[in-house]
């Protein structure tokens, strides 16, 4: 039998990974792209609606304490929807990562249960105190034009060999909703590096200063929307994050 990925108890809920409000905004198809196999080929395929729902939570997480990051994030996506000026403050910033992650960590049940990166530990203490897990960066961006729903896992190593001793890995979960982006990366760094290590990622070309913007780790700023640049096409590749 499956077990909720939070809490342990029956996976006895469908979970709809992009809430029904956010999705109702998408009439047309929308893209995934995700690594499946061994060899962890990327694979692409369209969706004809851009709902998603696994079972892999239980009805109480999934009405109880995930419903309520989702209502808290819905008014400050709505904002950034909007297409006007605004601040984001930490708490908000705070609001929006937690959805993201909790987002994500749903979404990284669609593959391989090895290859997941968050730990029992992180999912547990999401659950029990909504905490961010460590080594996670998140950014959002504008992407100009674009009208539909698209999602993107890629995984991230130090080195050519993913058997290398001492070796560290990420992933990097994208997911565009209309003129919105969220980009969530997670780290699983070596044993012997302790939280709080700042830890970098190469970036890929493009001037990702001006594009997106950091919402997590949390700044001593207020985060101001829309960056300067928007986002023209699917190149989104980043980062660096403590």
């Amino acid at each position: 039998a499956r077990m909720c990925i939070f809490c342990g108890d029956a996976a006895n809920s469908r979970e709809d990974v992009w809430p029904c409000w956010l999705t109702s905004r998408f009439i047309a198809p929308g893209t995934m792209e995700a690594e499946r196999g061994p060899a962890l080929q990327m694979k692409t395929w369209r969706v004809n609606r851009p709902e998603i729902a696994i079972r892999c939570v239980c009805d109480k997480c999934n009405n109880g304490w995930m419903s309520q990051l989702q209502g808290n994030a819905k008014p400050l996506i709505d904002r950034l929807w909007s297409g006007v000026a605004c601040t984001l403050d930490l708490e908000e910033c705070r609001s929006l990562s937690l959805w993201a992650v909790m987002t994500s960590t749903v979404l990284q049940t669609l593959g391989e249960q090895e290859n997941w990166l968050y730990s029992d530990l992180d999912r547990t203490l999401m659950w029990t105190n909504q905490k961010m897990p460590s080594f996670t960066g998140i950014w959002i961006a504008q992407c100009i034009g674009h009208t539909e729903t698209y999602s993107q896992s890629q995984s991230l190593w130090t080195g050519p060999s993913r058997n290398a001793e001492r070796q560290a890995r990420g992933n990097a979960i994208t997911m565009a909703f209309g003129t919105l982006a969220v980009q969530v990366l997670k780290v699983v760094p070596p044993s012997d590096v302790i939280p709080g290590t700042e830890i970098s990622i190469a970036q890929g070309r493009g001037y990702w200063e001006e594009t997106a913007v950091s919402i997590w780790p949390l700044k001593s700023e207020q985060v101001h929307w829309p960056p300067p640049s928007g986002i023209l096409h699917e190149a989104q590749d980043r980062k660096s994050v403590v």
